[in-house]
C-alpha cells in the first residue's frame, strides 16, 4: 500500500540528484563566497599563470583575476584555438577585442575564476 512517506522521500532523492548534476556541471569551479578557504580566494603571479600554458592546463588572467579555462576549451564557440592562444598569458586584451561587454562571455568567464592576480 501506498505509504504517505514516499512522496517525501521521492521529493528528496529527487532534489539530491538535482543537487548532484549541479555540482557535476561546476565541477571544480564550485565556490563559496561565505568560505574563507574557497578557491576564489588564492593569489597567484603571472609567473605562476604561465606555467599552465597547454591545452590540457590552460590559465590566462583577464582583468587581473586568474581563470583555469582547460575546461571551456573544447566547448568555446569560437574554437579551442581562441583559447589557446591566451593559455599562460594575460589575456584581457584579447577577451575584451572579442567580447567587448558582451553578457554572456562575462558570465561564462566568472564560473572558471580561480583567483586572482598579484601585481
Amino acid at each position: 500500500m501506498w505509504n504517505r512517506k514516499y512522496p517525501l522521500a521521492l521529493i528528496a532523492v529527487i532534489f539530491l540528484i538535482g543537487a548532484f548534476i549541479i555540482i557535476r556541471r561546476n565541477g571544480s569551479n564550485l565556490v563559496t563566497s561565505s568560505s574563507p578557504s574557497s578557491v576564489s580566494a588564492q593569489s597567484y603571479t603571472l609567473a605562476q599563470v604561465a606555467v599552465h600554458n597547454t591545452k590540457a592546463d590552460c590559465w590566462t588572467t583577464i582583468n587581473g583575476n586568474v581563470y583555469n579555462l582547460t575546461p571551456w576549451e573544447s566547448r568555446h564557440p569560437g574554437g579551442e584555438r581562441a583559447i589557446f592562444a591566451i593559455c599562460g598569458i594575460d589575456g584581457t586584451s584579447a577577451f575584451e577585442n572579442k567580447h567587448d561587454s558582451q553578457q554572456k562571455p562575462n558570465q561564462t568567464l566568472t564560473s572558471y575564476k580561480i583567483g586572482t592576480l598579484i601585481k
